[in-house]
């Protein structure tokens, strides 16, 4: 399976999760590979920096935390996409 792909399957999980990520860590920035959380963080450069020393570019979603999918703000490992989710 592509990057991509994989990418997407991360973001359908961690859509599916977020509230119970919320009420664990509040509003935080979650890395995301492979339907597990492989760190939670501050900042996105944080968590952005900290992650590439171990995973390759591309092969992980970094996730602003909100309390709803209906506020999300969706960031990942190469670009960032900003919208409301209906």
């Amino acid at each position: 399976m592509e990057n991509n792909e994989l990418q997407k399957i991360d973001y359908q999980w961690f859509l599916e999760n977020m509230e119970s990520i919320y009420k664990e860590h509040g509003r935080k920035i979650a890395v995301i590979k492979n339907k597990s959380i492989l760190g939670i963080y501050e900042r996105f450069t944080d968590a952005l920096e900290t992650t590439q020393k171990t995973e390759k570019l591309g092969t992980f979603i970094i996730q602003n935390i909100f309390e709803s999918k209906y506020k999300i703000e969706a960031t990942t490992s190469g670009y960032m996409v900003k919208g409301v989710i209906k």
